[in-house]
């Protein structure tokens, strides 16, 4: 279900472009699928196609911390696609309610999940250490990254389990969903916010790091473009490394491949910029314990009926599944791989 209230119309949009950037003959606004969290456009006039960002974000100040991260990456030498600036020299702009950024089109496709492999996340893994290089030590002006929230969650469970409750019969999907939601209580309330240790909030992430926002040069030898910074905030490096690591290499299964893939993505990290067995350990127990939080995409399908979100809850429901593995174990087989890996390589 999209909300089609926050799609602009193709006399507004027509007119805004014109006004702000001098483009004429819009004919056209096409909504693109996916974009879970904004709404992304394709607009075309006589001569060109741009793309059009509608942020989730109704506040200045956090897209303004979006545009900011997009501006210091590409500072930095990232590839980072960037958008247009306006007449009045800004990357974002204000179009009825929502904030909105113009891109150039771009012809490149992302990579599907079934197209990974190892050169594909060790370039994932480079990339994503030169980021976290580029953005160690940001400013405290920057928004710390909220992990997780127990009393929302908390907020929230009940809503689920309301919704559950008022079914005669379960399908499979709200099955799936009941299954979720006990899992995850089990391992919130069993767990003691990763044994109390934390990690300094010293780095700028990239917030949402992984196939799906990068595009690939043709011939697949480098990352031609890093884009959609919109969970942008400052916190550990290593939390951001534990959630890139799972989800460019765990989104399809836990099998012995994705374990080699792991292996692969943390050893190009690590070549460019090491860290200890702790940190990535605690960087794990981060992501896990802030995944194991969430109900947002429980709520999308269940309160709000949205089909749009069905395959990213399976995808969830793989995630969550191991929630109560030996996630410590597996942590150290991979670091120990990849360190042993590094190691082996730089010997003469």
């Amino acid at each position: 279900m999209i909300i089609y209230d926050d799609i602009p119309t193709l006399d507004l949009v027509a007119h805004e472009l014109h006004e702000l950037f001098g483009i004429r003959d819009v004919r056209s606004v096409d909504l693109l699928r996916g974009g879970y969290l904004c709404k992304n456009f394709i607009i075309e006039t006589h001569a060109d196609r741009f793309f059009l960002k509608q942020y989730r974000h109704k506040l200045s100040q956090v897209v303004s911390q979006i545009k900011f991260a997009e501006s210091f990456f590409a500072s930095q030498g990232a590839p980072v696609l960037l958008p247009m600036s306006d007449g009045y020299g800004r990357s974002a702009f204000l179009m009825g309610q929502n904030w909105y950024s113009l891109f150039p089109f771009h012809n490149a496709q992302t990579k599907n999940l079934s197209e990974l492999g190892s050169r594909e996340v060790r370039l994932l893994g480079e990339q994503l250490a030169q980021l976290h290089r580029a953005g160690a030590g940001i400013s405290d002006q920057i928004q710390p990254l909220l992990l997780w929230d127990k009393n929302r969650f908390d907020l929230e469970v009940v809503e689920i389990e309301r919704a559950l409750n008022r079914q005669p019969r379960l399908n499979r999907i709200e099955q799936m969903i009941k299954q979720m939601l006990e899992k995850k209580k089990r391992f919130v309330s069993n767990q003691d916010s990763c044994r109390g240790r934390t990690l300094p909030y010293d780095t700028l992430l990239h917030g949402d790091f992984g196939y799906q926002n990068v595009f690939f040069s043709e011939d697949g030898e480098r990352i031609e473009s890093i884009f959609d910074f919109e969970k942008t905030a400052r916190g550990p490096r290593a939390y951001e490394l534990a959630r890139s690591l799972f989800v460019n290499c765990f989104e399809d299964g836990w099998e012995q491949k994705n374990i080699d893939l792991a292996v692969e993505f943390l050893t190009a990290y690590y070549k460019q910029y090491p860290l200890s067995l702790e940190e990535f350990q605690l960087g794990v127990c981060l992501y896990l314990t802030n995944l194991a939080h969430q109900t947002w995409v429980e709520g999308k399908v269940l309160l709000k009926k949205s089909l749009d979100y069905l395959d990213l809850l399976e995808t969830h429901a793989r995630r969550i599944d191991h929630l109560t593995d030996d996630i410590d174990a597996l942590s150290v087989t991979i670091f120990q791989r990849a360190t042993r890996t590094e190691t082996a390589t730089s010997l003469p």
